[in-house]
């Protein structure tokens, strides 16, 4: 039997990968069986939680005054912003549902505006609308300040304030994306600090990881653009490194750049 063995090793080998490749296969087809069961159960509440808002509105009778004489203010509303209005028998709030989050933001922005004010008309819906819209880059530059003051960073330039100013309005794995950037910068830091690296181009290279997030469209990948946005307005070569690669998606040149991985794992990964 040992010389058998010896003789056919290779063979025997090859056999058993074949075997582990083939239950492999099928415990895989298995496990996106299960899934697929499990989705319909909850997607309805993760699409709902990051496709709609809930506003308060002061009273029952408020939801006839949305809808306006045959549905004119709805409707109005509705064309104007992008963003359904759902009015169900929940008391006291309604449900601005849309999937894009900068369209959602101006029209739950509108809608709080226009119950504080009391009036709602065509005309009126139009006019609140412009202003939230005109008021939009000053809101994305003010949150993207915001964020580098909460991880004591220096000001950057004006275009990457208002990419950081739009991670707010912007969901990834179940996290709203600025919390997660700020997050991975604040890792990042400290793992640099405790390795004797510099901490300052490692909290940089964390909070701006996921910058393609907010520029690539459907199907790209977001580390490429991220990368390609970052290398355009001239930031450091690490900074950069550290956007492509923290998906393994290209190799990584510098040590930070595996911190951002390691960091960027640990804030996607915990509860």
């Amino acid at each position: 039997m040992a010389e058998i063995e010896e003789k056919n090793q290779t063979e025997i080998i090859n056999f058993i990968d074949k075997l582990k490749m083939i239950k492999k296969e099928e415990a895989d087809k298995e496990a996106a069986q299960i899934i697929a069961r499990v989705l319909p159960r909850i997607s309805s509440d993760a699409v709902s939680e990051f496709t709609s808002t809930t506003v308060d509105i002061p009273s029952e009778d408020f939801k006839g005054k949305l809808i306006g004489r045959e549905g004119r203010n709805i409707n109005c509303f509705e064309r104007t912003t992008g963003a359904e209005i759902i009015i169900d028998d929940t008391p006291l709030c309604v449900k601005v549902s849309c999937y894009e989050p900068e369209k959602r933001y101006l029209a739950t922005e509108t809608l709080k505006r226009l119950i504080k004010d009391g009036r709602i008309n065509p005309h009126y819906i139009e006019k609140t609308y412009n202003d939230v819209s005109n008021s939009l880059d000053d809101m994305l530059s003010e949150k993207g300040k915001e964020a580098l003051q909460m991880v004591n960073l220096p000001m950057m330039k004006p275009a990457i304030v208002r990419y950081i100013g739009q991670f707010f309005l912007r969901y990834s794995y179940g996290q709203n994306l600025r919390t997660h950037s700020i997050e991975v910068a604040k890792i990042c830091e400290a793992l640099a600090t405790e390795m004797g690296l510099d901490p300052i181009m490692a909290k940089k290279a964390g909070m701006l990881h996921d910058i393609g997030k907010v520029i690539a469209a459907t199907g790209e990948s977001h580390t490429k653009i991220g990368a390609d946005t970052l290398r355009k307005h001239a930031m450091h070569e690490i900074i950069v490194n550290a956007a492509e690669s923290h998906h393994f998606d290209v190799p990584m040149t510098d040590t930070i750049s595996w911190i951002v991985a390691a960091a960027d794992a640990m804030s996607a990964s915990r509860p």
